[in-house]
């Protein structure tokens, strides 16, 4: 049965690796990423990742937590909150609301931080792509983890 399993999730990652590919080189010519459909979803954080995915182009506004609006942290509170998981609004605690792992462990739905005072986060999608609501006057996104990266985390 294990066997089996380690083919399968391989053969999802394989998917997954192509479909992030294709999205970077769109993203090169347009300037703009396409819609990313996850095929799988069997973690809470890759299903709180496709809750995130769908709220791409809605605008950011500080303190916003949803359902069509949000601030960085309130667009992770909102995406696991639709799974019944309640975490802080608050960037500094929501760092210490998991279990912290290294960037080669990064999976689809773990929370990504930045910046030395821990003052922003996204989800991370794979591929070096996040989903989050980056500041006023843009709209949550889908882009690349920046340099500014510090941690993650990951929500079970």
């Amino acid at each position: 049965m294990n066997a089996k399993k380690k083919l399968i999730d391989a053969s999802i990652d394989k998917v997954n690796s192509a479909a992030m590919s294709q999205a970077v080189a769109i993203y090169t010519r347009t300037g703009t990423y396409p819609p990313i459909n996850l095929p799988t979803a069997s973690t809470v954080g890759a299903q709180a990742l496709q809750y995130a995915l769908n709220k791409v182009g809605d605008p950011y506004v500080w303190g916003a937590a949803g359902a069509d609006a949000f601030d960085c942290s309130g667009l992770v509170v909102w995406a696991y909150g639709q799974l019944g998981i309640s975490l802080p609004h608050y960037t500094g605690d929501l760092w210490n609301s998991g279990i912290h792992i290294s960037q080669n462990e990064l999976e689809p739905g773990d929370l990504v931080f930045f910046y030395a005072d821990i003052s922003h986060v996204g989800i991370y999608i794979g591929n070096g792509l996040m989903v989050d609501a980056p500041s006023a006057g843009q709209d949550v996104q889908v882009q690349p983890i920046f340099d500014a990266y510090v941690g993650a985390v990951r929500i079970a």
